[in-house]
């Protein structure tokens, strides 16, 4: 069961991703085919309604060209 803050969590992190996908200029659907999923979970992801496992975070990392540590610095309020 996801408390508030795994939710908080769960949004910052995919507002990140919004972050930077949108200041590499790539669409929802370029990123999906990059980690072989569907624009539609870019969306969801993308506004944290959906937990994800470590192996997305790595394919993000990788399709997104930036370190892990990037994708999850944020703060949370």
């Amino acid at each position: 069961m996801r408390t508030e803050d795994d939710n908080i969590f769960i949004k910052k992190f995919g507002e990140r991703v919004a972050n930077i996908r949108k200041a590499q200029k790539l669409t929802k659907v370029q990123l999906a085919f990059e980690i072989n999923t569907s624009e539609s979970n870019i969306r969801r992801i993308e506004k944290g309604q959906v937990n994800v496992g470590l192996s997305t975070i790595r394919k993000l990392s990788i399709a997104l060209d930036v370190p892990l540590k990037e994708l999850l610095d944020f703060e949370i309020d």
